[in-house]
Formats: C-alpha cells, sequence, structure tokens
C-alpha cells in the first residue's frame, strides 16, 4: 500500500504516539561541555562529599591545577560543611566559583548566605547527571583509592596524598602543589630543585575522547512539549518552561510538579500537553531530582515551608469550589479542574 507523503504521515502519526514516545530508546549523550578554566589556580573549585570506612569526607579539588584538599567530617549538616570549606579558603584563598552537586549541604539556604558572605559564584550541575561535577567526582576516586591503599599497607595517609600533590600531572612536568604553590613541595623522595614557569594544561585529548559517539541535541524553546526520562522509558509529558543553564532545562509535569533536568532526558515530542492539576495543587518551589518511574519526583532537595503551606491552605479555604457533573478527583481528595475546553455547559 501507497500513497503520496507516507513516510512524512508515518512519522507524524508516530510522533503523536503517547505509547511509541514513551517507550523510545534514550538518547546519545552530547558533546562535552567544558567548564571554564581559569589562568590562576584555586579561582574554580569543585566540592563533592563521600562515605569510606564508615566515615564522612570533604573533598575539595581545584580545576586549574587538581590539587585537593580532604577534610573528615563529623556529621552531614551544612554547618559543619561550611565550616571546613572556610578552613580551605583560609589557606588557599577565596574561589570565584564553587561548582558541587544539590546535596542538602550545598542546597540550603546557609550555605547560599555562606557564598554571598564569602563573595563567590555557586553552581550546580544537573540532577541526575552528576558528569557535570565531574572534577569533584574524579578526585573523590582518587581519594579513595589513596586512602584504602595506605589502609591496607598499614602506610600514612598523609604521606599519601603528599606524593599524590607532588606527582607530574599527564601531559605536564608540574605537580599539582607546585602549579598551586608556585614551588616544589619537598618529599621524602629525592628531587631534582628546578623552577618551572606555570602554563596552562590542555584539556583537547579528553574532550575528542568524550565527544566520541556523542550527539549535539537541538536546543528546547519555552512551551515545548517533552517526555522526561524516568525508570528506563519516557515515562511523563512535560512542558518546557525556561532554560537554566546550556544543558539543563526547568519543566512541568502535566500533573503540576517542576522538575530541573539536563537535555538528554528531555525528548521532544508532538504530543498535546495537557495539564491535569488543581491550580491551588501546584508545586511552589522547583523539584531539583529526577522523576522516578513517573510516580512521584524525589524530594531530596526541596521542602515546603511551613508558610508556603499556611498560605496554600488559606487560598484553598478562601476560593470556592466549582461544581460540575462528573467531580474528578485526586488520590487526596482535592477535586481537579478540567481545562475550560474540556466543561461543556
Amino acid at each position: 500500500m501507497y500513497w503520496p507523503n507516507i513516510n512524512n504521515d508515518i512519522e507524524n502519526h508516530i510522533g503523536r504516539c503517547g505509547t511509541c514516545q514513551k517507550h523510545r530508546y534514550k538518547q546519545a549523550k552530547e558533546p562535552m561541555e567544558q567548564h571554564e578554566i581559569l589562568e590562576k589556580p584555586w579561582r574554580k573549585i569543585g566540592a563533592d562529599l563521600f562515605t569510606l570506612f564508615g566515615k564522612n569526607f570533604l573533598v575539595v579539588v581545584d580545576y586549574t591545577s587538581n590539587y585537593l584538599e580532604v577534610a573528615k567530617l563529623e556529621d552531614l549538616s551544612s554547618t559543619n560543611t561550611i565550616s571546613h570549606m572556610k578552613s580551605i579558603m583560609a589557606r588557599q584563598g577565596l574561589p570565584s566559583v564553587v561548582v558541587s552537586d544539590n546535596g542538602p549541604q550545598f542546597s540550603s539556604r546557609e550555605f547560599r548566605q555562606f557564598a554571598m558572605q564569602y563573595g563567590f559564584k555557586h553552581v550546580t550541575s544537573s540532577p541526575e547527571y552528576p558528569q557535570s561535577n565531574g572534577k569533584a567526582e574524579k578526585a573523590v576516586q582518587i581519594v579513595k583509592r589513596l586512602l584504602k591503599k595506605a589502609k591496607e599497607n598499614y602506610k600514612d595517609p598523609y604521606l599519601a596524598l603528599l606524593n599524590y600533590r607532588t606527582s607530574p600531572l599527564s601531559g605536564s612536568d608540574r605537580s599539582p602543589g607546585e602549579i598551586t604553590m608556585d614551588r616544589k613541595l619537598r618529599t621524602k623522595l629525592p628531587s631534582a630543585e628546578e623552577h618551572v614557569t606555570m602554563h596552562k594544561l590542555p584539556d583537547i585529548k579528553q574532550k575528542r575522547y568524550y565527544d566520541h559517539g556523542s550527539n549535539q541535541l537541538k536546543p528546547l524553546e519555552t512551551a515545548d512539549t517533552v517526555r522526561v526520562r524516568g525508570d528506563g522509558v519516557w515515562s511523563e509529558k512535560a512542558q518546557v518552561l525556561a532554560r537554566v543553564a546550556p544543558n539543563s532545562y526547568l519543566v512541568e509535569l502535566e500533573r503540576g510538579k517542576r522538575l530541573r533536568t539536563n537535555r538528554r532526558h528531555l525528548l521532544k515530542t508532538q504530543e498535546r500537553f495537557v495539564p491535569v492539576h488543581d491550580d491551588d495543587d501546584r508545586e511552589k518551589e522547583v523539584c531539583v531530582d529526577h522523576p522516578s518511574g513517573g510516580a512521584t519526583a524525589s524530594t531530596n532537595q526541596s521542602a515546603v515551608t511551613p508558610e508556603a503551606a499556611q498560605s496554600s491552605h488559606s487560598t484553598d479555604q478562601s476560593q470556592p469550589v466549582s461544581t460540575i457533573s462528573d467531580v474528578r478527583t485526586t488520590r487526596s481528595g482535592r477535586i481537579i479542574k478540567l481545562p475550560s475546553c474540556y466543561v461543556h455547559d
């Protein structure tokens, strides 16, 4: 069977098919968006937390020199994390940019106040996409490996860190400690004392390897209808609200939940976006986690404040509930207000 424009008709039909869109293959990775590497060390740093041997640690790494600092945390509170970061900044100087994930220690109001007080810009990675904070993730792997080897061989972990800081970087004859302090650090190993001028470390080879097999996705526009990937499928429809970073978008699901996610986790579709939530049931804050299975998004990073909850409650009481035939309600008992195009007199 054949008719004119059969291929376009089939493509458009599949593009409007919800089941077809839901079970499409996940999208290829996009080309690497490299972080800006500043000329001077400790102007841009990355931070991350990890657990090893039942203890919690903070790792801070410099983007220019790869010099890293490690601190053992007494607890996982923002106060304790900030205290150790202040100690590191007192030794190394104040950075211009701090890159971290969206953990509760870094997304708290206390950390925002800390950033304002110390005069640095705080940049967070896309939720469910730790690769965008790859420098800190790599530093965590290095520190874990050093501490494990030191423990198994009954060696001093501080000497292990010193040996890493004084080892020349790949593609350079300078070590992280030498680039940071502009001098050679003395170790137990014999070394020649000579001064080498600092130069910028190229990351061209790293980008070439990463971009192999990547695919540059087209930017999304405001009000575009997309599918959000969760649990291995394109589970829920959403509408693009804004572009908050080169590869990160703020979207709103049909049920009213707002979330921020990476461009790779958004599939543009020709389906129609139909909100099915009550206006009063709309989430006021931005969810910073990826949806799971299309049911409920994680709320590790977002919490409704008592003031917002009280305001929402008072709004519910002040607005009259419209009554129509065949009233639909949510599981919690709230009435679903259908769009006007679906309400017939």
